[in-house]
């Protein structure tokens, strides 16, 4: 039996169960594609390239589960990609509905969305940043003003000279 069929036959046996193999990129996949009880979804994440095999029948979110399996990259933080769609908005989008006539290969791009947190924490970095900006304008505007009570001298001027400190 090939490596195909045996796939086949695990889909096959568990039904429900959701069955993936990762294949190497360049060695194809052995002839699944003559094979209607499993899809080929070939995911790209920058240099990283990984083939999977899922039942046609699959859901989006059984893609999502896959690919963190595989990418360690967690269904919260992934923006899959096929045909024009992001697939996270869909999780009961089934796979097998983006298929083109007559295939069972998918191509899609994974892409990482920074988690929430750091952009949470970009935020309140941000909204720091400018507070201290205000209050150190606010500080200086104070310290001004008293400076003028305590010490009005330094701010007096000569009479007859102009603010540039020429004679008039």
């Amino acid at each position: 039996a090939t490596f195909t069929q045996a796939v086949n036959r695990n889909i096959a046996t568990a039904p429900g169960a959701f069955v993936s193999t990762c294949l190497p990129m360049s060695g194809g996949c052995g002839g699944t594609s003559s094979s209607s009880a499993s899809l080929t979804i070939r995911i790209t994440h920058g240099a990283q390239r990984r083939v999977l095999v899922l039942p046609r029948e699959a859901a989006a979110a059984a893609l999502e589960a896959e690919v963190w399996r595989e990418f360690g990259v967690k269904p919260g933080r992934q923006r899959l990609i096929c045909r024009g769609r992001i697939l996270g908005s869909e999780p009961l989008l089934i796979l097998e509905s983006l298929l083109t006539a007559g295939s069972d290969e998918l191509q899609v791009m994974l892409m990482v969305s920074e988690p929430p947190v750091s952009r949470v924490r970009g935020g309140v970095d941000l909204l720091l940043l400018r507070a201290r900006a205000w209050l150190g304008v606010a500080w200086n505007v104070v310290y001004r003003f008293f400076h003028t009570l305590l010490a009005p001298a330094e701010y007096a001027r000569e009479p007859g000279r102009s603010a540039r400190g020429a004679r008039a």
